[in-house]
């Protein structure tokens, strides 16, 4: 039986294989429906999750559904993980995709600062670990890994940062921000 998460390595020539491994463990622990790809009904779970951590009502939990209505075309199109990855690389590839990674997780950042002092805690960042089923025991880890500066908080752009440098960083580093990488099943 072949794995939802198998990729068809001939259409991936050339393409990190870290990176490989930190985007499919993205999809799989975005991929609410399991189909095997991050599609535009997992994005609405995903703003479902959002909504009910971050308690938000009326306006705004409309504003976190209208920014998912807005995700890149192959959340629509893609039928399986390599399909998906390909677009992957062109959104990546795309000048004017970083803005709105950070505008992602600027939002999943103000969803997780309940008390708006730009900071996070451990217990904060637990809320957005646990809302993906995240093994707990990196947790820790993976903050101390985005608290640059080391006192105890996760500011915004730390967040922000920690969340591009998975998407975009093709350099094997210790960022597991959707948590552990995954292994792939190449085919």
């Amino acid at each position: 039986m072949a794995s939802l998460y198998a990729l068809d390595m001939s259409q991936l020539k050339g393409v990190a294989i870290f990176w490989l491994k930190k985007t499919v463990t993205k999809v799989m622990m975005n991929d609410f429906n399991k189909n095997g790809v991050w599609d535009m009904e997992d994005c609405r779970k995903s703003a479902e999750k959002m909504i009910k951590i971050g308690n938000l009502k009326g306006a705004k939990a409309e504003e976190v559904y209208t920014y998912w209505e807005n995700m890149p075309p192959y959340f629509n199109t893609a039928t399986n993980l390599t399909d998906w990855i390909i677009g992957e690389i062109d959104f990546r590839n795309d000048p004017n995709s970083p803005p709105i990674v950070s505008e992602y997780l600027e939002k999943w950042f103000s969803i997780l600062d309940s008390d708006r002092d730009d900071a996070i805690d451990l217990n904060g960042y637990k809320v957005f670990w646990d809302a993906y089923g995240l093994d707990p025991d990196y947790l820790k880890r993976q903050f101390d890994y985005i608290d640059a500066d080391k006192d105890g908080i996760i500011s915004r752009q730390d967040f922000v940062k920690a969340g591009i440098d998975f998407c975009y960083n093709t350099e094997e580093n210790a960022n597991i921000f959707w948590g552990p990488i995954k292994d792939l099943k190449m085919v």
